[in-house]
């Protein structure tokens, strides 16, 4: 299971898996939903490891409902 964070390394998986944040790949389509919503958007990043060392990537967008 991929684990997802904040910028502030805050892992949001547990909201996601309980449907209390949606995410999105693009930018705009976040943007717009989040704006449906009267919410934010905010990017979505997941740790992948590299010569063994564990980054934060961005792995798209995220909105909470």
């Amino acid at each position: 299971m991929m684990k997802f964070y904040t910028e502030e390394n805050i892992d949001v998986t547990k909201n996601i898996e309980k449907g209390l944040t949606e995410t999105f790949t693009g930018r705009k389509a976040a943007e717009d939903h989040a704006r449906q919503l009267n919410s934010y958007y905010y990017e979505l990043l997941t740790p992948v490891k590299k010569n063994n060392k564990v980054t934060l990537t961005r792995y798209g967008w995220a909105v909470p409902k």
